[in-house]
């Protein structure tokens, strides 16, 4: 009996597979991996809803390479260890493109499991050594690195004519990297006579404490360099306020959010915010803001344009390349081509990183972020 069945077996299972292969000759699989659950959970649902728009609009024109795209999603919640767990998942799928990390440690995590078989782009993955000495040379990203934004910053405090500043952080991997890199460009090339007051590194605990404010009464600085999110600085802000500093307080990327001004109200007035320009008010980014209001609650965040970037880059580099399965040519055609995305034309340099990517400088007023006209424009990322 078993002899008889057997040829069928063969048969049926020849058909499945076969059949299973003609399905996925006809989509393309393109992964994503972001943090949609925990704390950084509001970065990572922008990171994935960018993705959604970049493939609804790519489909709508008919896919690519005439393959519709279907976007295969995983979360990692930004913990380096579900981020192993999640690319080993997607590699075992096949997928040979993602989108992700949401965060840089987690990111990290998973290219040591990609290594060079897998093409990824982030568009909020900001820790600057993930692209430095060119070790992950299948990866791309469409926002600046913590290290262009420290110079950029600098740039800022120079122009407000700030010598004395202090710089905290949260003690997590995107506030402290940045905070290490302020503070060695000033020590290793500082022509401008800014003084580092104060260093450090607190807890969420110590953010409304009294121990903050009373150093800084007796440290003077003229301005405070928050890194690290918008929830905590709005925390901050509060503390400082209620103790009765009104030191100025910059922050970076990481408080270019609604939620600091939610959360912060009046004490976050007059708080500066270096970061990328915003591009939801451009035209390139008109239908991606389109998409996103008619889904979506509230107004989305850079990272939602960054991440429809990402996705927009691949899809044109695989479409010069005429094929999904030579990486080296798709890589390459991301590295030298110009593409025009929702944040404007972008290319990759040789790191990986994207360039000529604006950085702008917004104020708080009137619960609003509004642009400050500088003297000069700060440093693009490079």
């Amino acid at each position: 009996m078993c002899r008889k069945l057997f040829p069928l077996f063969i048969f049926a299972f020849v058909f499945v597979t076969t059949n299973a292969f003609a399905q996925d000759n006809d989509t393309l699989k393109l992964g994503f991996v972001g943090a949609l659950s925990g704390e950084r959970s509001d970065y990572g649902r922008d990171n994935l809803y960018g993705a959604e728009f970049a493939v609804n609009d790519i489909n709508s024109k008919g896919g690519v390479l005439g393959k519709q795209v279907e976007l295969v999603t995983e979360d990692d919640s930004c913990a380096a260890s579900q981020s192993e767990d999640k690319a080993q998942e997607l590699l075992k799928r096949g997928l040979k493109f993602i989108l992700g990390h949401s965060c840089s440690d987690s990111t990290l995590s998973g290219l040591e499991v990609y290594g060079n078989d897998v093409i990824v782009i982030s568009g909020s993955a900001t820790e600057a050594r993930i692209t430095e000495n060119n070790d992950h040379p299948f990866f791309f990203r469409t926002t600046p690195h913590d290290f262009s934004l420290a110079q950029a910053m600098i740039h800022f405090i120079n122009e407000k004519g700030f010598t004395k500043i202090a710089i905290i952080h949260d003690n997590l991997p995107y506030g402290e990297t940045l905070a290490n890199h302020l503070n060695n460009i000033l020590s290793t090339n500082n022509t401008t006579g800014v003084r580092v007051l104060l260093l450090e590194g607190i807890t969420a605990e110590e953010l409304t404490q009294s121990a903050l404010p009373s150093k800084l009464k007796d440290l003077a600085p003229q301005a405070l360099i928050w890194c690290g999110y918008s929830e905590d600085a709005a925390k901050l802000a509060k503390n400082l306020r209620d103790a009765g500093l009104d030191t100025a307080i910059i922050g970076g990327d990481g408080i270019y959010d609604k939620k600091l001004i939610e959360l912060g109200g009046q004490s976050v007035e007059g708080t500066f915010v270096v970061t990328h320009v915003d591009p939801s008010s451009t035209l390139a980014a008109q239908s991606a803001t389109d998409y996103y209001k008619s889904r979506h609650p509230g107004v989305p965040t850079a990272y939602y344009y960054y991440s429809a970037a990402s996705a927009q880059a691949l899809f044109a580099a695989i479409e010069k390349a005429g094929s999904l399965h030579d990486l080296n040519d798709i890589k390459d055609h991301l590295h030298k081509d110009t593409v025009d995305t929702v944040i404007g034309p972008i290319h990759f340099d040789d790191n990986g990183d994207i360039v000529g990517l604006a950085i702008s400088v917004y104020v708080v007023d009137n619960g609003e972020f509004k642009g400050v006209p500088l003297a000069q424009k700060p440093p693009e990322n490079q």
